[in-house]
């Protein structure tokens, strides 16, 4: 094929649909089918949760008295939102400015460009206080400084905010029952979420590095080794939004980031379903994700994952309207979200390899792929140098006895690779038994896990049988579906951790949302939305009952002071 075919074939197609699926071939009786493999996963499902399925008076156990809470402390709790929604408004106004101002994005909606702004506003703040930190200045005045020109940067590149959002009818977004009951759902999981974010944080990763680090750093008024604690090497994107937070509000405060993101995360799913003229797909999408027991577990922690999640989706989104004829300035903006993924953790590495081979099954020209490799390894370059500078090691802690024998501090990486569930081939293949598990991860993972690191509940196993009856249609839909595919092949060979998988989860629950969303039959798509609904209620009483034994509630609605409450030995 000539130079000029191979432009054409590869150039932006107007009517290529986004994820657009197109029956293919069904056996007879199919919604039987169905209806007999969710009856055979919830049966094992709940043969390990240890939870009475769907008991309404074991439901009532758990509801929390707010009723209780004194004026004085709704009050403090209501000062710790202000300030997460200032930074969550700093961090979108930024990056807005920068789709519109730098990138030149055209072809995006509002909620769109709010959630990838957002994106790439949290990499602005982080990368700029990791800047701050190398050059030894993390001290009050120059995060300030910092903070104000972010502001006046944001304010003079949103000048046309209110005229564009007043485009944006509240009624286009609920067009029909099923959305306006959707969206009142994913309100009322992201409202229970940040609630439950307001409590301390005794959750052990939390407490030593995910935010004691950035503490460290911000006592030590810049960057420091600490060869040590072997997750200082880490790329730390998210954990530096903390370092900056900390300069304005306490560390409750700066673990609202996680729930900031998944707030970013339900925008964009929003987005992306008013842009295929379905808002309920998009609806659909919040409460499939934002209703995993997993996501609960860690959306109110001090952690990485949903931010990795909101990273890999944009990143996943951005690239996906990239084949849009309106959407071709996006590819840039992908590339930077990759790169920005990158840096959240090592777990997120291999995204950059599964989107340039799936950029390449499509066709898209070598010089693009190259171009976006080269954005995105920009991108990620800081962290690398910051290892560099403090261990002598890019890639510290791991395979640091090979690049450093001589370091007077040993680093344990394998212990690293272990304590992340990490695979033993060697052993798998000399255990038929061990290997079987492996191989049949989905269904072991689904059934089996009940923890905040694999309870992912059963929606995503659910829809794969009804996937196999339909096709994507065009080359938008064959990229997401295929950079999903290529995301689980390089991370299932690495961990058998679900929590791992996270951002392939937030990328699934639109194609779980599309399923749940295609049948003709008013009364079957009544009966999966209501089975929807009822096991995502069922699963955060789980959550409740699991997380029951810290006690939240004695800081949350009783008053107990902050130092008194991490004063009790907690689970």
């Amino acid at each position: 094929m000539s130079r000029k075919k191979r432009r054409a074939a590869s150039a932006p197609d107007p009517a290529d649909p986004i994820l657009s699926l197109t029956s293919g071939p069904t056996p007879p009786g199919a919604w039987l089918w169905f209806l007999l493999w969710a009856g055979v996963i919830l049966f094992f499902y709940y043969q390990h949760v240890k939870a009475p399925f769907l008991n309404p008076s074991f439901w009532f156990r758990f509801f929390p008295p707010i009723m209780k809470m004194s004026p004085a402390l709704a009050a403090a709790h209501g000062v710790r939102i202000a300030q997460i929604v200032c930074w969550w408004a700093l961090c979108a106004g930024v990056g807005r400015g920068l789709l519109l101002k730098i990138f030149r994005a055209k072809g995006l909606n509002a909620l769109e460009t709010g959630s990838i702004g957002f994106a790439l506003g949290v990499g602005v703040v982080g990368l700029g206080s990791l800047a701050i930190g190398f050059a030894g200045l993390l001290t009050p005045w120059p995060v300030r400084i910092f903070a104000a020109g972010l502001t006046a940067w944001a304010l003079w590149a949103n000048a046309d905010f209110l005229s564009e959002s007043a485009s944006l009818r509240p009624r286009d977004c609920w067009p029909d029952p099923w959305s306006k009951i959707a969206g009142g759902f994913v309100g009322f999981l992201l409202a229970f979420q940040l609630f439950h974010a307001l409590a301390p944080d005794i959750f052990y990763d939390s407490l030593v590095y995910h935010l004691a680090l950035p503490h460290l750093y911000r006592l030590e008024g810049g960057l420091v080794a600490t060869p040590t604690n072997l997750y200082s090497g880490l790329p730390m994107l998210v954990q530096w939004n903390y370092a900056f937070l900390l300069f304005f509000a306490d560390e409750i405060t700066a673990k609202l980031v996680q729930w900031g993101c998944g707030a970013a995360i339900a925008m964009g799913f929003v987005g992306l379903g008013l842009r295929l003229k379905r808002p309920s797909v998009g609806w659909t999408a919040g409460i499939v994700f934002l209703g995993t027991p997993m996501v609960l577990y860690n959306i109110v922690r001090a952690g990485v994952d949903v931010g990795s999640a909101l990273m890999i989706f944009a990143a996943v989104y951005a690239g996906t309207l990239s084949f849009k004829d309106e959407g071709a300035s996006l590819l840039p903006v992908s590339a930077a979200l990759c790169g920005l993924a990158l840096g959240v953790k090592y777990p997120n590495w291999p995204l950059l390899p599964a989107l340039l081979l799936v950029f390449a099954a499509l066709k898209v020209p070598r010089e693009k792929i190259f171009r976006y490799g080269a954005i995105a390894l920009l991108v990620l370059s800081p962290w690398v140098m910051k290892n560099l500078w403090l261990y002598g090691n890019p890639l510290f802690p791991y395979f640091h006895d090979f690049i450093q024998p001589g370091a007077e501090f040993e680093s344990p990486w394998r212990v690293l690779h272990a304590s992340g569930w990490g695979r033993e081939w060697g052993v798998l293949l000399r255990s038929p038994g061990k290997l079987w598990v492996a191989l049949a991860h989905p269904w072991y993972s689904t059934v089996t896990g009940t923890t905040e690191f694999d309870h992912i509940g059963p929606f995503y196993l659910m829809a794969l049988l009804p996937l196999v009856w339909f096709r994507p249609a065009g080359k938008s839909t064959r990229f997401w579906l295929w950079t999903l595919f290529g995301l689980w092949m390089l991370w299932w060979p690495l961990t058998r951790m679900p929590r791992f998988f996270m951002p392939g989860f937030c990328v699934l629950s639109v194609v779980v949302s599309l399923v749940f969303n295609a049948p003709k039959s008013v009364w079957a798509a009544r009966a999966l939305r209501a089975g929807l609904l009822l096991l995502t209620l069922d699963g955060v009483v789980m959550y409740l009952a699991i997380t029951n034994q810290s006690d939240a509630y004695s800081y949350l609605i009783g008053g107990v002071s902050k130092d008194e409450y991490l004063g009790e030995t907690r689970k």
